[in-house]
């Protein structure tokens, strides 16, 4: 079935529900797993340099190195097989990062999860998942941060 799961995080409330149900669904498939996160440096920038540039660069890559570390200490954790990568980028599409590197890794499985915006902040944010779901050719697990009833 599902042996390479591919799992793009950003660094919201929403990663470690995705992480939770990556593991779960990973054990019991005996799949490895690959958790991903981009970190996109052209909104800080939109092509120009700015003062101060490196302090901000230096200060997003620290809370990313953090995310990492509280990732790879979950994971750490389980018997999966896995690693966690981080990539940086200037490109404001950060969906074709991830469905390259995806492709590269053999992933038969994406979890993506989903904040279900309102259609303001959807507009504004960009939807990274409504892009990867248009333009993959592999299954896509969502999960959203609303609890079961």
């Amino acid at each position: 079935m599902f042996k390479r799961v591919y799992v793009p995080v950003d660094n919201s409330d929403l990663c470690d529900k995705v992480l939770d149900e990556s593991i779960k669904l990973c054990e019991n498939l005996n799949a490895e797993l690959r958790v991903v996160h981009v970190i996109n440096l052209a909104h800080v920038t939109y092509g120009i340099e700015v003062i101060g540039f490196n302090e901000v660069k230096d200060a997003i890559i620290k809370v990313a190195n953090r995310l990492k570390a509280h990732i790879v200490n979950k994971l750490q954790q389980t018997n999966l097989k896995f690693e966690v990568i981080i990539f940086e980028t200037y490109d404001l599409n950060i969906s074709d990062i991830i469905i390259e590197d995806s492709n590269k890794w053999k992933a038969d499985l994406l979890i993506l999860g989903t904040h279900r915006l309102g259609s303001l902040s959807h507009m504004i944010s960009g939807g990274v998942v409504e892009s990867i779901s248009h333009n993959y050719h592999i299954p896509i697990l969502l999960v959203n941060k609303y609890k079961k009833i």
